[in-house]
C-alpha cells in the first residue's frame, strides 16, 4: 500500500483536519487490504504507510464499511458522521424524554446541535460525533441499570463503554465510571461484583486485542509515551477560553465575555446542585428516579471525562489542547445536566424566575445559532482545514499528481497529499543533527525521492528550508504555495537555487 494512485481533489464540505488522515486512511486501508494502515510514516521506515496507533480503530471501522461498499473514503466518512449526527439526537432524545419528557428532550437535542462547539465537530471527519453516541449510549445504559439494575443491562453498558474506548482512548474515563456506577448500585456485594465484571468485559476483551496487535506492529510505545510532561497551566487557560466562547458565544470585549462567562458558569453549576438535592428529598416515583439517575450519570461521567483529560495531559500526551474538540463531550455532558435541571427545576419556579430563565436562554441560543450558522455557511463555501480552497487548488499538489508521480514523496504535511493527490508518504525529520541529515540525504539519493515542502509552517517537523540549505538540495520547483526539493545529482552545481518552475518538466 506504499504508493496510492491520485483520484482528482475533494470536493467542498466538511473539513479536512490532519488528524482525518488516521482515520480515513485506515479504513481504506480496511476495506481494501483488511489492515489498519495510516498512509503515512517516518522518513526511516521502508513503507510509506504505518500501522494505526495514536488512535483507536472505532472511527476508522465504521467508515471502512461504506468505502467496502463501492464509497470513496471521504464520502464514507461524511456518511458515518451524518449518520452518527442523527443517532447522537435520537439518543439524547429519548433519554432525556424519558426522564423530563419530550418538550425538554427536543429542547436538550437543539441546545446541543446549536452549540458552535458541538456543531463544528460534525463538519470536519473526526471521531467526535461517533463519541457523542457512545457516550450517550453508556449514560442511558448506567441510568437504566441504576432504575432496574439487570445483568443484561449492564452488558448493554459494557458494550457501550468498549465502543467509546475504541472510539477514543479518552473513552477509558467513561468506561471506568461505567464500572464505578455498576458497584455503587445498592445490592448484594456477589450482585454488584457481577454487574461491575459484566460492564468491564467487553472492553477487557477488546483493549486487550487491540494491544497486543498494536505492540507487534507499532511496538511498545505505539500508543503513548507515558512520562510527566508538566505544562499544565497553559492548558488550564485554554479550556477556559473554550468554555468562555461556549456560555457567551460571538465576538466582543474580553473582560465583558471573561466575567459574564463566570457568572453564568456559577449560576448553571448551583442550579445543578440544587436540582440534584431536590430530587433526592422527593418520593421515589418512576419519573423521579429516573431524572435523579440522569443526572448523576452525567455528573459521574462529566467528572470522570474531565479528571482523565487533565491527566493525559501531564502523563501521556503534553500536545493535548484544551479546544473545541477536546471538550466538546464535556459541554454536552453538561448541557444535558442543565436541561435536565431546569426541567425537573421549572415547576418550582414563579413567574418572573422563569421568565429570566427564559430570555437568558433565548438570548443563549440566538447567539449560539447565529455562530454557528456563520460556521456552516463558511465550510459549505470555502471547505473547513485541509477543505479549504488553498489546499483544493494547491499548485504543489497539483506538482505532485503529475510530475510527481512515480516519485517517492517526503513532506511537512502528509494529509493533504493523502487527500488531494492520494499519495502515501514519508514526513521529514524532526531535528537536524549531522547523523540525521546525512542519513536522510543517502534515502533522497538511493530512493529518486522529493522533498515537498508547503509553506504553510508545520510544528511536527524541522524546517524544510533549513534542510534543504543544510542538504544543499536542489530545486525542481518553486512554487506560489510550495517548494519541490531533490538531491543534487554528480556533475550539478551543488546548492543551486533556480527559481525556475519545472512543474511541467518530465523527472527523471
Amino acid at each position: 500500500m506504499g504508493a496510492i494512485v491520485a483520484r482528482g481533489t475533494a470536493a467542498p464540505g466538511p473539513g479536512l483536519d490532519p488528524d482525518a488522515l488516521s482515520y480515513v486512511g485506515a479504513a481504506e486501508s480496511l476495506a481494501r487490504a483488511g489492515t489498519y494502515r495510516v498512509p503515512a510514516s517516518n522518513w526511516t521506515a521502508v513503507d510509506s504507510t504505518e500501522a494505526l496507533a495514536h488512535f483507536p480503530p472505532g472511527f476508522s471501522t465504521a467508515i471502512a464499511i461504506p468505502v467496502a461498499a463501492g464509497l470513496a473514503p471521504q464520502q464514507a466518512a461524511r456518511l458515518v458522521v451524518v449518520v452518527c449526527a442523527a443517532m447522537g439526537a435520537a439518543i439524547l432524545f429519548t433519554t432525556v424524554a424519558s426522564a423530563v419528557g419530550i418538550v425538554w428532550a427536543a429542547l436538550a437535542v437543539v441546545c446541543v446541535f446549536a452549540t458552535p462547539a458541538v456543531l463544528s465537530q460534525h463538519l470536519s471527519l473526526l471521531s467526535e460525533p461517533m463519541y457523542f453516541v457512545t457516550v450517550l449510549l453508556v449514560i442511558a445504559g448506567m441510568t437504566a441499570l441504576r432504575v432496574r439494575p439487570r445483568p443484561r443491562t449492564a452488558l448493554l453498558t459494557g458494550l457501550a463503554a468498549s465502543a467509546a474506548v475504541m472510539t477514543r482512548y479518552a473513552g477509558a474515563a467513561v468506561l471506568i465510571v461505567a464500572v464505578l456506577w455498576a458497584l455503587a448500585i445498592p445490592g448484594p456485594f456477589r450482585q454488584r461484583i457481577i454487574r461491575a465484571l459484566l460492564v468491564a468485559a467487553p472492553s477487557a476483551a477488546l483493549c486487550g486485542w487491540w494491544v497486543i496487535r498494536t505492540m507487534r506492529q507499532a511496538g511498545p510505545r505505539g500508543i503513548r509515551t507515558f512520562s510527566v510532561y508538566g505544562g499544565l497551566w497553559p492548558g488550564l487557560a485554554e479550556g477556559a477560553a473554550t468554555i468562555r466562547d461556549t456560555v457567551v458565544p460571538g465576538t466582543g470585549g474580553f473582560a465583558w465575555r471573561s466575567v459574564t462567562a463566570v457568572v453564568g458558569v456559577f449560576g448553571l453549576a448551583c442550579l445543578v446542585w440544587k436540582a440534584a438535592h431536590r430530587l433526592e428529598r422527593v418520593p421515589d416515583q418512576a419519573g423521579n428516579a429516573r431524572a435523579r439517575a440522569l443526572l448523576a450519570a452525567t455528573g459521574w461521567t462529566a467528572a470522570g471525562s474531565a479528571a482523565l483529560v487533565v491527566v493525559a495531559k501531564v502523563i501521556a500526551d503534553p500536545g493535548i489542547p484544551a479546544d473545541e474538540r477536546m471538550l466538546s463531550p464535556l459541554i454536552v455532558l453538561a448541557e444535558l445536566a442543565v436541561m435536565v435541571s431546569v426541567a425537573t427545576s421549572w415547576r418550582t419556579w414563579n413567574l418572573g424566575v422563569r421568565s429570566a430563565v427564559a430570555v437568558v436562554f433565548g438570548a443563549w441560543l440566538a447567539a449560539s445559532v447565529a455562530w454557528s450558522a456563520n460556521r456552516v455557511a463558511s465550510a459549505m463555501a470555502e471547505g473547513n482545514d485541509l477543505a479549504s480552497v488553498e489546499w483544493r487548488e494547491s499548485p504543489t499538489i497539483a506538482w505532485v499528481r503529475t510530475a510527481g508521480a512515480g516519485r517517492v514523496l517526503f513532506t511537512n504535511w502528509p494529509a493533504p497529499l493523502y487527500f488531494h493527490a492520494h499519495r502515501a508518504t514519508h514526513t521529514l525529520p524532526e531535528v537536524l543533527d549531522a547523523l540525521t541529515l546525512h542519513r536522510f540525504r543517502d534515502r533522497l539519493e538511493r530512493q529518486h525521492g522529493v522533498v515537498v515542502a508547503f509553506n504553510a509552517p508545520s510544528v511536527d517537523v524541522a524546517s524544510p528550508d533549513l534542510l534543504a540549505a543544510r542538504l544543499q538540495l536542489r530545486v525542481v520547483a518553486r512554487l506560489s504555495d510550495g517548494v519541490i526539493w531533490e538531491v543534487t545529482t554528480t556533475g550539478e552545481k551543488r546548492g543551486s537555487t533556480s527559481a525556475e518552475p519545472v512543474a511541467d518538466r518530465p523527472t527523471r
